[in-house]
């Protein structure tokens, strides 16, 4: 971990003197979560601009949940075979509460993020990206995405359902262990640790880490690159993008962005 680690960056194009800042989220809404919130609104409200990974207004969210639901009207009994899919529902129902009887149209991939705010006690009730995001809302700022719609269509269109399926089915047989690398992403956000939050996330991405992580990064970039205008912005985008080679951070500074951490 670095010596002086930090989830909040300010970012200055070459040849401006206007300070952007990217600030690392998680898309989740316990405790650790929001250990840093205070800091990141302070400084969202410095900006004139405010965009998050993707525009999370109402219609936006209502939109991008549709791709959530299995095609064709297939249901999660049908995907799996069934002695699976019973092992499967009882499982989550035992550790989680989570009935999969309520949840039977939509994509594994949906039930993750389920299992995921179950394992790491959700608190707030809402995540912590929509939750700067209504901050900036109430702060009157220019509001915006770094990602499309369409980007993020398109890379939830590109999960294999193959993929999605062996993926839940590893975390169901072995909960604790994925429970356990949670709670370590958890605290690795905790503590500021971008190093760790991304070679969590990129273990856990496996196969997927180049459409998740590494694509997305270049996109993102120069999606930043062209909003880091005369007026300032901040950037609020998934901690797991900020960190190695080929993290957010990393590419900035080769393009001449000056890059600096911003301690609390």
């Amino acid at each position: 971990m670095a010596k002086h680690p930090s989830v909040l960056f300010e970012i200055i194009q070459k040849g401006n003197t206007v300070p952007h800042y990217i600030f690392g989220t998680m898309h989740m809404d316990n405790e650790d979560a929001f250990t840093h919130v205070e800091t990141a609104i302070i400084y969202l409200k410095k900006c004139d601009f405010y965009y998050a990974e993707m525009n999370l207004d109402a219609r936006g969210l209502s939109e991008i949940g549709n791709y959530f639901l299995l095609k064709n009207g297939t249901t999660l009994d049908q995907i799996f075979k069934r002695n699976h899919y019973v092992r499967i529902k009882k499982i989550l129902l035992k550790s989680f509460g989570i009935d999969l009887a309520h949840f039977i149209h939509l994509i594994p991939f949906y039930i993750q993020t389920l299992i995921a705010e179950k394992a790491l006690n959700s608190r707030y009730g809402l995540p912590l990206d929509h939750f700067l995001w209504q901050k900036a809302l109430e702060s009157g700022k220019k509001m915006g995405g770094v990602e499309t719609f369409e980007d993020q269509i398109g890379i939830l269109q590109q999960i294999p359902m193959e993929i999605q399926i062996k993926s839940l089915r590893t975390i169901c047989k072995n909960i604790s262990v994925y429970s356990k690398q949670l709670k370590l992403l958890s605290s690795a956000y905790k503590n500021k640790d971008i190093k760790s939050i991304y070679t969590l996330s990129k273990k856990q991405l496996g196969g997927l880490k180049k459409l998740m992580l590494y694509d997305r990064n270049e996109k993102m970039v120069r999606s930043i690159n062209e909003k880091c205008g005369e007026s300032s912005s901040f950037f609020a985008v998934g901690a797991a993008h900020l960190y190695g080679s080929k993290g957010i951070l990393n590419v900035l500074k080769s393009e001449d962005f000056k890059v600096r951490p911003v301690f609390s």
